[in-house]
């Protein structure tokens, strides 16, 4: 079975929730923080327009 939305949004709310931030669902993030982040879950480059918005020092963290 293909990785759905709702499969990456999931594991990106157990990752969130271990990494310590209170209630994910009602956390602002950007849409390049996000993008950036469901990218990294599906194991795919973030489009380079997304990965130039964000400081490199955050998206080495990301990645981490």
């Amino acid at each position: 079975m293909d990785t759905t939305i709702n499969d990456l949004l999931h594991r990106l709310l157990d990752e969130l929730a271990a990494e310590g931030i209170p209630d994910p669902l009602s956390t602002p993030f950007t849409l390049a923080t996000l993008w950036l982040d469901l990218c990294l879950l599906a194991g795919e480059e973030p489009p380079v327009a997304v990965a130039a918005l964000l400081d490199e020092a955050w998206i080495a963290t990301a990645t981490d």
